[in-house]
Order: structure tokens, then sequence, then C-alpha cells
């Protein structure tokens, strides 16, 4: 198992055992191994879905050495912007170029 699977999965598992259930679709690109996070806007129904967003895109910037400067109170805004705009996910690609948002 590589290290970024198990961070990956030692969240998984923190979650679980924590309550909380959000899915989120991670998938890697097997090509430049960029990973996008997607995750349906509807499941933002408290502080918890927000934190668990924000602490997978923070593990994940680790492969890439990035610092993400995005907080639980920005995710908020972009939740609720998309929520505006009815879009129905929020897509999150993170790579070496950085951190891309998307709804």
């Amino acid at each position: 198992m590589l290290f970024h699977q198990w961070k990956l999965e030692k969240l998984k598992n923190n979650l679980i055992a924590n309550g909380g259930i959000v899915k989120i679709d991670v998938t890697q690109n097997a090509k430049d191994h960029t990973y996008t996070l997607t995750i349906k806007i509807e499941q933002f129904k408290n502080l918890k879905e927000y934190e668990t967003l924000h602490n997978l895109i923070n593990a994940i910037s680790l492969d890439f050495d990035l610092d993400p400067e995005i907080t639980i109170d920005d995710l908020k805004k972009i939740v609720h912007e998309a929520k505006a705009e009815e879009a129905e996910e929020i897509m999150i690609d993170i790579g070496p170029e950085g951190i891309d948002l998307e709804f």
C-alpha cells in the first residue's frame, strides 16, 4: 500500500469511528497522479461535512507539497455560491499545479 493510500484509508477509518459518513468520490489520474474529489452539495448539512472535506483536501495536498490556503469558512462560502447557482456537486482537482475548485 502506497503512503498516500494509507493516509486516505486512515482518514476514512477515523471518520467512520467518529460517526461522520460523507460520500466523497476520490479518483486519481494514473497518468499525471492528480486527484479529483467530487461531493454532492446536498451532503453539506453541518460542520462535520465541511471538516471532512477540508481534512481530505489537506491530506491529499501533502502529496504535492502544497499548502492549501482554503479554510472551512471558504468552503462554506463556496457551497453557498454553488447552492445559489443550483449546482449539484463540487469538484476539486489537486495536483502539482495547485488546487482547482469547480461547481
